[in-house]
């Protein structure tokens, strides 16, 4: 005995549908694809569009080698052929009502075929070519994965979020480029990503990352895991932002800097340096307020590790000597654990300067 899950076309769909005539096109192509005949009935408003439309999409569909009549369109617009229609059971396998809830509640009530009653409205997401989206991910309605995405596991999506887009660089040239994104991450209303703007490249989203509404991550930048970024946060291209950074809100990140681990950037802030690792920023103008130790003792650091980490960056802020020969002091002065190795090679590496 085999037992299997097939998938088989419903036969004919009846869809009855308002004034919109991009419903036309998007009703044929959706039964099409899933290996249905159509019969469409659109309303008055937009008629000669509909027919238009029904004429191109029908007679592409038969040069294409698909049975003639497998789509048409109701060209009359009174109501009484609509309940005809409705009462087609020698003809049609289903009805689907699209459209406002007074049309739903018509269609459910008169028809004799079965319906397939939806929500008012439309809900979509759209999946481009050359994506992988990994197992028990969420992509809700209305939002896009486009190519080049590559996406992990236990990833959600919420509405209108854009994943791997076009990067907005002038020095792109279409090239195949690509976004990376690692598992249980999460991206709110309205967060865009642009994957890489060279050839070859990518974008790097790591794991259980926090983007809320509205963040923009642009070309080349690099998070790595467990960070938090605010509401409507700009991060430019090629920035990275080290695990468990947090950027507050509307914080802008201009471009080719770095955020170092466990720092936490306040609201509002505008930098062109680098922020180092375990550190707190105010917002403008953006400098050093101090160690994030909250965050460090909520994250069970050694009382001991967070006094070390205070004491080189206060020889790093207010001893008064060059970067260079306050970080000698630390080697010197300060005891050695992997915080203060990360700290001192960060700042010794940024070209940019720290904030």
């Amino acid at each position: 005995l085999k037992i299997q899950k097939t998938r088989v076309p419903l036969g004919v769909v009846a869809m009855i549908y308002e004034a919109r005539p991009n419903v036309t096109v998007d009703a044929a192509a959706l039964c099409l694809k899933a290996g249905n005949a159509c019969v469409l009935r659109g309303g008055s408003e937009a008629i000669e569009s509909n027919k238009v439309l029904a004429g191109i999409i029908s007679k592409a569909a038969e040069q294409s080698g698909l049975p003639e009549g497998s789509i048409q369109l109701l060209a009359e617009t009174k109501r009484e052929y609509a309940l005809q229609l409705m009462r087609m059971n020698k003809y049609l396998d289903v009805i689907i009502p699209r459209g406002g809830e007074g049309l739903i509640q018509t269609v459910i009530e008169n028809s004799t075929v079965p319906v397939i009653e939806t929500g008012t409205g439309i809900c979509h997401a759209y999946v481009d070519k050359d994506v992988v989206i990994g197992n028990n991910c969420t992509i809700m309605p209305y939002a896009s994965v486009l190519s080049g995405t590559r996406m992990g596991n236990g990833n959600q999506v919420y509405q209108g979020a854009v994943l791997g887009a076009t990067p907005q660089d002038f020095t792109f040239h279409g090239d195949e480029s690509f976004l990376e994104i690692g598992n249980d991450n999460v991206f709110r209303e309205g967060v865009l990503v642009s994957r890489s703007s060279h050839a070859g490249g990518k974008t790097v989203i790591g794991n259980k990352n926090f983007l809320m509404e509205g963040v923009h991550v642009c070309h080349d930048s690099r998070i790595a895991d467990h960070c938090v970024i605010g509401i409507k946060t700009l991060v430019s291209g090629n920035c990275i932002i080290d695990s468990h950074a947090i950027l507050s809100s509307m914080v802008i990140m201009f471009q080719d800097t770095h955020v170092g681990e466990w720092s936490m950037v306040r609201g509002g802030a505008r930098f062109k340096k680098n922020v180092p690792p375990f550190v707190v920023t105010t917002a403008n103008p953006t400098s050093y307020y101090g160690v994030n130790v909250k965050v460090l003792e909520y994250n069970k650091f050694p009382e001991k590790v967070i006094k070390h980490i205070a004491h080189a960056y206060e020889i790093i802020y207010h001893a008064k000597v060059s970067v260079t020969d306050a970080l000698i002091r630390v080697e010197e002065e300060v005891p050695m654990s992997d915080e203060i190795r990360s700290l001192v090679k960060f700042i010794r590496s940024s070209e940019k300067g720290i904030v």
